[in-house]
């Protein structure tokens, strides 16, 4: 099963995991967009810096490009003034990953357990063993059959806007 290994700050994994940062900013993506049908929802696996190993993992259901970069403040728990700079200055478009189900890993994951001897600087696609990636696969499956649930439900009683809102949400069929 493909996936995303990402190198996190060790302050901001612990905002990821309390749930008060709930977009993950970088300069590139994933392929294939927000709304495509492969490879959302991504797992990412979240290598904190400074600690050796893999420490959890979290759903990202797609991204939003754009240079209105005071949007991501909030999300983002990054700066303004910070998300600027990143970005080479105003006007500058970044990338926000929508972060969704952090979980963090009784124990550390060795980068070597996925072929690697160094972490990514940013990002990168790895591939997990299908023994690890069917559990992950029904998971995702659940996950799924419930949202579906859910937007049946909100439109059989006439709450079709909200039905949108969710399916939207959830999918990630937004795209900025």
């Amino acid at each position: 099963m493909r996936a995303v290994l990402m190198s996190i700050k060790p302050e901001w994994w612990e905002k990821i995991l309390t749930g008060e940062k709930t977009m993950e900013i970088r300069k590139t993506a994933p392929k294939g967009g927000a709304g495509a049908p492969k490879p959302w929802p991504m797992l990412v696996l979240a290598y904190v810096s400074g600690t050796g190993g893999v420490q959890g993992q979290f759903l990202c259901n797609g991204w939003t490009k754009t240079n209105l970069l005071a949007t991501m403040v909030d999300q983002s728990c990054v700066p303004l003034e910070d998300l600027e700079a990143y970005a080479g200055g105003p006007g500058r478009k970044l990338c926000g990953w929508m972060v969704r189900e952090p979980q963090k890993y009784d124990t550390p994951r060795p980068l070597a357990e996925f072929g690697l001897n160094r972490p990514p600087m940013s990002w990168k696609y790895i591939e997990i063993p299908e023994t690890e990636g069917s559990a992950v696969k029904e998971y995702l499956r659940a996950v799924c059959l419930c949202a579906a649930i859910v937007v049946a439900v909100l439109f059989a009683t006439g709450m079709v806007w909200y039905g949108y809102l969710v399916a939207a949400a959830l999918f990630g069929l937004t795209r900025g």
